[in-house]
Parts: structure tokens; sequence; C-alpha cells
């Protein structure tokens, strides 16, 4: 049995939004911001991107981030987690004034 997608009341307004200026989605726990953030990834690039999708959960993506190793290119980029990153607002911060002017 496949899952099924339900769409969020924000889907729109945060796609609306990315297209000039970065957004966070916050919430509780499970209440599907990595399944949303994951769609609109899907949707920007017609299938799943997994170079634009980093997690601070995963090894190898939280390498990336410290070292600051971000996919180049237009496109959204996801970091997912980023908040348990005690330097992110500073890494968030360069890496979309860089990407802003790419």
């Amino acid at each position: 049995m496949s899952a099924v997608y339900i769409k969020r009341y924000i889907e729109d307004a945060v796609k609306e939004d990315l297209q000039k200026k970065m957004v966070f989605i916050s919430g509780p726990r499970q209440s599907g911001k990595t399944t949303l953030a994951l769609k609109i990834l899907q949707d920007e690039f017609g299938k799943m991107e997994d170079k634009f999708y980093l997690t601070w959960d995963s090894a190898e993506d939280r390498e990336k981030i410290i070292r600051e190793a971000f996919p180049a290119g237009k496109g959204v980029l996801v970091l997912d987690e980023i908040h348990k990153y005690a330097r992110w607002r500073q890494v968030v911060k360069g890496l979309f004034d860089k990407r802003k002017m790419e």
C-alpha cells in the first residue's frame, strides 16, 4: 500500500513565498514538515532530487552542512533539522545571499 499525500493548507503560500525569499517551516513533531518540503522539491524538479535535500540527522549530510558544501545552481534547497546546528543562522544567511546572486 502506498502512502497518500495530504496537501497541507500552507503549501500554496510556501511555494509562492519561495519565489522571492527563504521560507522556514516549523511545527510539532510528526506534523508533515518534511513531507511538505519533499513534495515541494518533487514539484520543482519533477522528481526527488536528493542533492537538494540535506538533513542534520544524516552524518553524511551533517558533514556537508558543516563544510558548507552545498549543491550549486538554482532551485529549492531543503535543510531539514538545521536548527540542531549551533551556527545555523550564519550558514543559512550566507547561503541565501550567495544563491540569490547566482
